[in-house]
């Protein structure tokens, strides 16, 4: 009964991964093996710290703990994503085209992924590829408002420079 319903909390963090939910804290991070909890708690105490890094204003100091996080979990999109918004506000626009290509090649079916690449790619200017990017974005996601909306709004203002220049 016990392994049932782990395998019904790994299905549901699995399910929540795959549509770009936070899986950065579950509730519950019991595991069998020692060495997975002890990762997983450093990876918990890395993004909390990163978010509060974060809500301070403090990218720099948030990319470090986002670092930390995707060193304990390199295949995490969200992750990923959320260490690239870092590097954005930083001006990084290398480091965060670089997470946000990490990102779509680990869930190529999260929106976000691919709102992240076009936007990273908008402000490279790299028009041609962010409208790509941000096509794909909206043809995965096309229930869900937030999504829309934000590559609805880097659209936007990717057209608006192409007008204008």
């Amino acid at each position: 009964m016990q392994k049932s319903n782990r395998q019904g909390k790994a299905t549901k963090q699995q399910q929540q991964r795959e549509h770009g939910e936070d899986t950065a804290a579950p509730a519950d991070t019991t595991t069998s093996n020692p060495e997975e909890a002890r990762v997983e708690a450093l990876r918990a105490d890395a993004v909390r710290e990163a978010e509060t890094a974060v809500a301070a204003g403090d990218f720099f100091l948030a990319c470090e703990k986002y670092s930390a996080a995707v060193c304990n979990a390199p295949q995490d999109a969200s992750l990923l994503l959320r260490r690239a918004a870092c590097y954005t506000s930083l001006g990084r626009l290398d480091d965060a085209l670089a997470d946000a290509e990490k990102a779509v090649a680990c869930k190529p079916r999260l929106a976000q992924a691919h709102a992240a690449l076009g936007a990273a790619l908008q402000r490279m200017g790299r028009r041609d590829d962010a409208v790509a990017a941000l096509r794909r974005a909206m043809e995965l996601d096309k229930k869900r408002e937030l999504v829309s909306t934000l590559v609805a709004q880097h659209t936007a203002a990717l057209f608006e420079t192409c007008v204008s220049s």
